[in-house]
């Protein structure tokens, strides 16, 4: 499912797990667009004068400007240092935004709005937003807040339907929501996804022989289950970097495999059926050899996968790295808590279900 109405609590579960400076940057300059009725600007990274976006020569005369982080510690320099760059531009700015994603007290957000006063007195309106504040703004302004994060929500879709309830309360939905976040912000699994996109297109074009964005779009987001399709510019990047690597040509708006990317997708084929082996074989030596034997471990083995995908939609890269670890055999089973646990659990479910039947 996806989310159809956006909760407050789940418009500041987005916002809160957003590393991304540049998408908040953009997020505010949307908010702040809509809310006001005028175009605001994202600014380039370098020379930004203190401001993220900006909107020049408004109706009243003056400019318009905002100053957004992501930054958990020192945002309270950062703004500072902001507002004095706008200061020393020169320019009359009629209207100020700073905003940050974090949760910042009422008391410290009047002081900056004290210092952005004092530095910018002929300033007609200038306000500060924290996290909650932006979430009741964004909960009236729902497009704004789909159009930057509906990537985020449509991955989560996968995760909720494989959790959720149809009574699920909005609390529940929200830690549902959290925990599908942490994982999807994670800097290490940000790659890991990069990397499965990569090789979900690289498998569609092998089976398709050749696809337009869109139907390699479609494609991809049925292997990963997704309850609508991302927007096409996901997969335009995505595919770009195929293009940079000469695995994919493009040909009036289709794409298709070079050789070199069809001898890519066989080298994958051979390392996935390798890897898919190392990582069978590492999970069987969890399981007590007199508790379970090998024909038995066969006949569950679709389950435990089932449950080690779910394990690491619980527990992100932890998982992976007890696996890991059993596969280089720099660790012992007893040395994989999580995947111990993760035995007991399938071994005390199967003694109950032979003691019923």
């Amino acid at each position: 499912m996806a989310f159809s109405n956006l909760s407050r609590k789940i418009i500041e579960a987005l916002i809160a797990a957003d590393a991304d400076d540049r998408r908040f940057e953009q997020f505010c300059a949307d908010l702040f667009g809509a809310l006001e009725g005028i175009h605001y600007e994202t600014t380039s990274r370098g020379g930004d004068k203190g401001r993220d976006a900006k909107a020049d020569f408004l109706p009243g005369g003056g400019v318009a400007r905002i100053c957004a982080t992501t930054q958990k510690k020192g945002w309270k320099t950062k703004a500072e240092s902001d507002i004095d760059k706008i200061a020393a531009d020169g320019m009359h700015v009629t209207r100020l935004r700073l905003c940050t994603s974090q949760p910042i007290k009422e008391a410290q957000l009047d002081e900056m709005l004290a210092y952005a006063k004092r530095r910018l007195p002929a300033s007609e309106s200038i306000t500060v937003h924290a996290l909650p504040g932006l979430a009741d703004l964004g909960f009236h302004r729902q497009n704004v807040v789909r159009d930057n994060y509906v990537r985020e929500i449509n991955e989560q879709a996968i995760w909720y339907q494989r959790h959720a309830r149809d009574d699920d309360d909005d609390d529940r939905s929200l830690s549902l929501l959290r925990v599908a976040l942490t994982t999807v912000f994670n800097a290490d699994v940000l790659q890991l996804r990069e990397a499965l996109t990569r090789n979900l297109l690289l498998t569609a074009l092998s089976d398709l022989r050749e696809a337009t964005i869109k139907a390699l779009g479609t494609s991809a987001a049925i292997a990963m289950r997704l309850s609508d399709l991302p927007e096409s510019s996901y997969w335009i990047n995505a595919i770009r970097k195929l293009e940079a690597e000469r695995l994919v040509k493009a040909s009036a708006g289709v794409y298709k495999l070079t050789p070199s990317g069809v001898a890519q997708v066989d080298e994958l084929a051979d390392e996935g059926a390798q890897k898919a082996l190392s990582g069978r074989a590492a999970l069987r030596t969890v399981f007590p050899v007199d508790a379970l034997s090998e024909d038995e471990f066969s006949s569950l083995w679709s389950v435990i996968q089932r449950k080690v995908e779910e394990l690491f939609l619980l527990n992100g890269l932890h998982v992976v790295d007890e696996i890991r670890q059993l596969v280089a055999g720099t660790t012992k089973p007893t040395g994989t808590p999580l995947l111990t646990r993760l035995v007991d659990t399938l071994l005390s479910h199967r003694a109950m279900t032979k003691s019923c039947g």
